[in-house]
Parts: structure tokens; C-alpha cells; sequence
């Protein structure tokens, strides 16, 4: 059975920093047996810049009822204030204008001070994330419920904060 209310368990379960600099968005379709048929489902994730430009995916979850609860429970995990937050390109414009609608409920001030000057390096890596996601989201093609896509978006999550992490010390 689907438990509508699963988020990914390691990348939604850590407690997480106070503050965040920028905090993406990101929405992709993944294919999803329903009831004998295969329906398309919005996934959305969190990715979120420190100020000393260190990322971490922050939470994720399936399906447009879950975003609320999936950036109400940022809250709860720590996060006071995210001073820009933004939604990238997505393939799916009308769930993109309904994260930026829980966005604006979670966390109003930081779609308000939302501006284009932030680093091009955090809008880079935050579609090597996408093209990653979607990649392993592509690879599998169908799942047999949200648990399923959200454990694969797990697995792509926290491999691109691995490579990112290991970049940044190899820099440092």
C-alpha cells in the first residue's frame, strides 16, 4: 500500500541548519502504477546552499498533497530562514506554480527576495541534480508506488551530495 505521508527517509529524516542561503525547488514527472493504470505523479525535491556555498538535499516527496507537508517539515526539522528560494525549469509548469505556491506559504520572505544575481554556480549544480535525478528516474521507467520513486530519488540525491562533497575538499 502507499503511505501518501513517506518522504525520503535518510535525506528527510536529519536534522538540518538553521539558515540557508538558497534553497531550489525541482519538479519531475515520474510514471506510477495506480489502481491497474500507469499515471504520471509530480516529484518534487529540495536542494538546498549554505553560505559558505557547502549544498545538501533537504527533503523530498511525491505528489502535490505532500509538498506542504514536505516544506512544513523543514521547519520542524531546524531550518528558521531561507533568504532566496526559487523553482528551475521543470517539465511540469502547472505543479512548479504549486511549489512556488507552498514555497510562498512556507517560507514567505524568500520568494519576496528572490533575485537573479545569486551565484551561477548554484543554478549549475542544481541542474547536474535534476539531470541526475531524471536520469535515474528515466532508468526505471515505472514504479510500483511513491515509496519506490522516493527511494530512487534518494539514491540519486545522496550520490550528487557525495560527489559534491568530495569536489569541495578536493578544491579546498
Amino acid at each position: 500500500m502507499i503511505d501518501a505521508e513517506r518522504e525520503l527517509t535518510s535525506v528527510s529524516s536529519r536534522p538540518l541548519c538553521r539558515s540557508y542561503a538558497v534553497a531550489i525547488v525541482q519538479v519531475t514527472l515520474v510514471r506510477l502504477r495506480d489502481a491497474g493504470q500507469r499515471r504520471m505523479h509530480p516529484l518534487f525535491w529540495v536542494f538546498g546552499w549554505l553560505a559558505d556555498g557547502e549544498c545538501e538535499p533537504l527533503a523530498a516527496c511525491v505528489g502535490v498533497h505532500s509538498l506542504p507537508g514536505m516544506l512544513d517539515g523543514l521547519r520542524k526539522r531546524g531550518v528558521q530562514r531561507i533568504s532566496r528560494m526559487a523553482a528551475l525549469d521543470v517539465e511540469d509548469t502547472e505543479n512548479a506554480e504549486c511549489a512556488k505556491f507552498a514555497m510562498a506559504c512556507a517560507f514567505p520572505h524568500a520568494l519576496a527576495s528572490s533575485r537573479s544575481d545569486s551565484s551561477p554556480a548554484v543554478f549549475t549544480v542544481a541542474a547536474e541534480v535534476r539531470e541526475t535525478v531524471a536520469r535515474a528516474i528515466r532508468r526505471h521507467r515505472l514504479f510500483d508506488d511513491e515509496a519506490q520513486a522516493l527511494d530512487i530519488a534518494s539514491l540519486a540525491l545522496q550520490r550528487v551530495e557525495r560527489r559534491l562533497d568530495s569536489e569541495r575538499r578536493m578544491a579546498a
